[in-house]
């Protein structure tokens, strides 16, 4: 075998290694972007969430892998280097993801508190000193919806959660809040769910 390539002309060679490095790298990309979808599906299960709500993390995962794998390709023939070029961008990226830092916040503080579940859903809350307390009914990835004493519904940021002191009074019945969690605030199922008829009903 080593005498047959020995006999090739160098050119060809040389395209034959190129070929088999860029085969080698869309191979390992392939499979780092297969173990992304199975640690968000997993991830999924654990945190007992729909996985389209953990879409995000698989887009992430996996557009970082197509970065690595761009900077080795580019890096490999161009002898540029392209994280030092993809570092100016992503200072400019930077400038921009803490203008909308409260928000991401907002789903990063909904990811914990379907993880350590400090409260459920028809549990009573009391957030100290806000004046904010009222029965859980509904959490999505930017609030948790609780209904005061009145009827009702007060929208709490999820990160507020984490700021400030919670006082939590048990329900005798509650559910878990994975099986509340929804990508989008619905008011009609928390006010129904929580036992207050839908305006314009007895």
């Amino acid at each position: 075998m080593n005498n047959l390539v020995a006999k090739l002309p160098e050119e060809i060679v040389g395209s034959m290694r190129e070929i088999i490095f860029v085969a080698v790298v869309l191979l390992l990309a392939a499979g780092a972007s297969y173990l992304v979808g199975r640690m968000v599906q997993w991830l999924a299960v654990r945190l007992q969430a729909p996985k389209l709500t953990l879409r995000p993390l698989v887009v992430t995962g996996r557009f970082i892998v197509l970065l690595i794998v761009i900077s080795t390709i580019v890096d490999h023939f161009f002898a540029v280097d392209f994280f030092a070029l993809m570092g100016g961008m992503l200072a400019l990226v930077a400038i921009g993801f803490f203008a909308v830092w409260s928000t991401l916040s907002n789903v990063l503080c909904a990811l914990f508190l379907l993880t350590v579940r400090p409260f459920h859903v028809g549990d009573e809350l009391e957030l100290v000193p806000d004046p904010l307390r009222g029965r859980v009914v509904d959490l999505n990835l930017f609030f948790t919806t609780l209904q005061a004493d009145d009827g009702r519904l007060v929208q709490v940021p999820n990160n507020l959660f984490f700021q400030r002191v919670v006082v939590r009074r048990c329900a005798d019945t509650s559910v878990p809040l994975s099986e509340r969690f929804t990508r989008v605030s619905g008011i009609k199922a928390p006010e129904i769910a929580a036992g207050t008829p839908p305006e314009g009903k007895p």
